[in-house]
């Protein structure tokens, strides 16, 4: 019987029911019962394996999975508990997620709400963008925050508050994004012109994304031969440099025939009213400050009269 008590029970009753003359027959009814006990246990233990599954389930236990391997109806049972187990966690699985981008919206929400009342109290304009940038690093612990505002000419994005040191630092220093991300029709051509390696690179490196082909030239002299071999349509001239200045070389571009529609924007680190004088006498068409910006370079060019695309689609 194996000790099971249902064998056990059978056992007991038909040995109690056999008196002596019987026990001839005894091996008979002892395989009788051991076969009917097998074909019992075989139906009894995978229904217990079930029964202890939905037990844990009901308890809260979506991982539980009811280990029956039969093909009878009973393996198929088991295989239909264990596929609605898997639904049923997947579902709470579901919810959990929904649970959590809910919770997340309502911070978000009740963040927004709180910022908008803090910042109508504030009527100062500086004022009320650092408490911008400060309660959205706070609430939406964010790295960095800036703030961008459009400037007169809707050609840039200029920095008007920002995150600490770093912040106060790039604002102090006129921080700008161009809303330009390059010209249509023809490929153009840029000569630059700079004694200074550094100067050239910084120069390049805000044409070439805007579509320029690019020439380099590291003195007056060596600009006047690139501008009668390659006639670019725009030379930017570093005014002072070895060899041959930016003023003696504007002058004899300005005297060649073939270059008199050539832009020459001028390019020094003296940014008095004076000096910038003295450059639009040598011949430039226009004066660009060092340290080079994008937003500024991209403003004087419009002698090339090109359409820039962008955020802000304009004619410059």
């Amino acid at each position: 019987s194996g000790g099971h008590p249902l064998g056990v029970t059978l056992l007991n009753r038909c040995c109690n029911a056999m008196d002596a003359n019987h026990l001839p027959w005894m091996p008979l009814w002892y395989n009788f019962v051991k076969t009917h006990y097998t074909v019992i246990s075989d139906i009894t233990q995978p229904l217990q394996t079930l029964t202890s599954a939905a037990e844990q389930i009901q308890a809260g236990d979506l991982t539980v999975h009811a280990q029956v391997t039969s093909g009878d109806e009973i393996g198929q049972l088991a295989d239909t508990f264990n596929s609605m187990t898997a639904n049923l966690r997947q579902t709470r699985d579901d919810l959990e997620d929904r649970q959590q981008a809910l919770r997340q919206q309502n911070k978000y929400l009740n963040s927004t709400a709180e910022l908008s009342e803090r910042l109508s109290a504030i009527l100062n304009i500086d004022e009320l963008l650092m408490e911008l940038v400060n309660q959205l690093q706070t609430q939406f612990d964010y790295y960095h925050v800036h703030v961008y505002l459009l400037d007169e000419s809707s050609n840039m994005l200029v920095m008007t508050a920002g995150i600490g040191t770093a912040g106060a630092t790039m604002k102090e220093q006129g921080h700008a994004i161009a809303l330009v991300i390059g010209y249509k029709g023809a490929r153009r051509k840029a000569l630059v012109v700079d004694d200074k390696d550094y100067n050239r690179s910084v120069l390049v490196s805000m044409l070439e994304p805007l579509g320029f082909e690019i020439i380099i030239a590291k003195n007056g002299q060596e600009a006047i031969e690139q501008t009668k071999t390659h006639q670019p349509d725009m030379v930017l001239m570093d005014m002072i440099m070895p060899i041959m200045t930016g003023f003696e070389a504007t002058q004899i571009i300005r005297e060649t025939p073939s270059l008199q529609k050539t832009v020459i924007i001028g390019a020094s680190a003296s940014a008095f009213e004076k000096d910038k004088e003295r450059v639009r006498l040598a011949g430039c068409d226009a004066f660009l400050a060092k340290p080079l910006r994008t937003t500024e370079l991209c403003t004087i060019v419009r002698g090339l009269r090109l359409w820039w695309s962008g955020i802000c689609d304009s004619l410059i």
